[in-house]
């Protein structure tokens, strides 16, 4: 542990976001690779290594608590195993076997991950806060310096060390609003303004989203008013005075033009991806399986209009957010898995909600199961941007993020039970 400014930081555990996080999008510029899985997976891996070195001559865990994590990854195993070989029984594609092998390397590592990140619950938005920190410094430097070697020099908008301002913030948005929830005021309002100022000057929409969706997460009712306030007072002048010819603002409406004429790519995208989805219900087959979009399907009417007028196809494999992907491959299935993670977004903004209004139990001890409860609701909100919005496939470092405190919620959680019980000392 190091010690700055009277806050204390578990190295281990920065580098291990901080890595999770960027090192995969370093390989995916420098390779020339369409895919994150293969750097996900292998820094994964690298990092298992080390934490379970951690564990094993530093560590100790309750039995109890170490084989609940371990029994929900169990169960996601064996989902994994159920759709990879379902789909490759029916393709005879090799695609669904060596992801469902690559997940469920995720998966494993993420349940070595969060037995570290529960030891260090008091203190983990510490962690959180320093990459949050390191993030935000990236943004700056790209919108005043930029990188522009090994390889970034080809990617239309880059943000190093991520290949484009989207994949930038759907990181930031997630890793922000699990540290912010557990920040004081002051420091949210801090991390609002990072938000939008980025939102506005880079200009990304997907940053724009999360610096609307943060006045909801970080701040009760009356002083999200203010929020509100100070939304308009500044985004307006903004606006009007740095962006007086419009250029600005119609990158935000064309984002947002679903009507027939437009062409802008990422409408076009996401309306692909719908139309994916939408194409996999209605059908008999049930969904293309696991892994075969782009493979056993045909471009549809909207992908059609992406060639003709973009020169080549987009985000076939991907659908433009992941609920479309798990709709289009699982079918009912995937429908079923989507309406889930929507009930449960519901709770976690109920969760925040309440949280935001208990602020004071922050400092109490007895509940620091609660705070990395706050902490997990706080990775579903983000998360559901990526979800519903704009996303890259199962191989997400935000998605191992959000299950790796998922599962230290868990064994937090049953950690507490026990010592209520006095099954584990206090």
């Amino acid at each position: 542990m190091i010690s700055f400014k009277k806050q204390k930081y578990d190295s281990v555990l920065i580098v291990t976001i901080l890595s999770i996080i960027t090192v995969p999008h370093i390989f995916f510029v420098v390779s020339g690779d369409h895919s994150l899985s293969i750097p996900l997976v292998l820094i994964a891996v690298c990092l298992s290594i080390i934490h379970i070195f951690l564990i094993l001559f530093y560590r100790r865990t309750n039995a109890t608590i170490f084989f609940s994590g371990l029994k929900i990854s169990a169960l996601c195993t064996i989902f994994i195993i159920f759709i990879s070989l379902s789909s490759y029984l029916d393709s005879h594609h090799d695609k669904p076997l060596f992801s469902g092998i690559a997940l469920i390397v995720l998966v494993m590592s993420g349940f070595i991950f969060s037995l570290k990140f529960r030891h260090n619950s008091k203190e983990i938005a510490n962690e959180f806060s320093f990459v949050l920190f390191v993030l935000f410094l990236f943004g700056w430097y790209e919108i005043t310096i930029g990188v522009r070697h090994f390889g970034y020099e080809n990617q239309f908008k880059p943000i190093f060390p991520f290949s484009e301002h989207s994949h930038y913030a759907m990181a930031v948005g997630l890793i922000g609003f699990v540290a912010g929830v557990r920040l004081n005021y002051k420091l949210r309002v801090i991390i609002f303004g990072n938000y939008l100022a980025q939102a506005l000057i880079l200009p990304n929409l997907t940053l724009l989203i999360f610096s609307i969706l943060s006045v909801f997460m970080f701040f009760p009712i009356r002083r999200r008013l203010l929020m509100f306030l100070l939304l308009s007072l500044v985004s307006g002048p903004t606006f009007l005075l740095l962006f007086s010819d419009g250029e600005i603002v119609n990158y935000f409406l064309s984002r947002i033009d679903f009507s027939s004429d437009s062409d802008n790519l990422t409408a076009l995208v996401y309306q692909q991806g719908l139309l994916d989805a939408w194409t996999s219900l209605t059908s008999a087959n049930g969904g293309l399986g696991f892994q075969m979009m782009g493979i056993s399907n045909d471009l549809n009417e909207i992908g059609k209009k992406i060639v003709l007028r973009h020169g080549r196809s987009f985000n076939t494999t991907g659908g433009g957010f992941l609920a479309s992907k798990i709709v289009t491959e699982l079918g009912l299935l995937g429908l079923l898995i989507v309406i889930l993670f929507s009930y449960q977004l519901f709770k976690s903004f109920l969760f925040i909600y309440r949280f935001n209004l208990n602020a004071h139990h922050i400092h109490t001890p007895d509940y620091s199961y609660i705070r990395l409860q706050a902490m997990f609701h706080a990775a579903v909100c983000a998360f559901s941007v990526e979800f519903f919005l704009r996303g890259y496939g199962y191989f997400s470092p935000q998605l191992l993020i959000l299950y790796v405190i998922f599962l230290a919620c868990k064994g937090s959680k049953t950690e507490y039970e026990l010592r209520k019980t006095n099954l584990i000392p206090k």
